[in-house]
């Protein structure tokens, strides 16, 4: 038997009617699917860095011909 916590108080998951149970499920899946786009937007913001500082370097070297 797993113990979830929600608001503060603590219930069994086995005891929980099946509605509930879901409801939970896709509460869960929705929090990993949040967790991948932050991931991916960690890796959109690096790339973007990395485009920007491409871009600055371009524009300078264009400036100095």
């Amino acid at each position: 038997m797993a113990k979830i916590t929600i608001d503060g108080k603590e219930y069994e998951s086995d005891d929980l009617p099946d509605e509930v149970k879901s409801q939970l499920a896709a509460l869960q899946d929705i929090d990993r699917q949040m967790g991948t786009l932050r991931n991916q937007m960690a890796v959109q913001n690096m790339a973007r860095t990395g485009f920007a500082a491409a871009l600055k370097e371009s524009l300078e070297k264009h400036n100095k011909v």
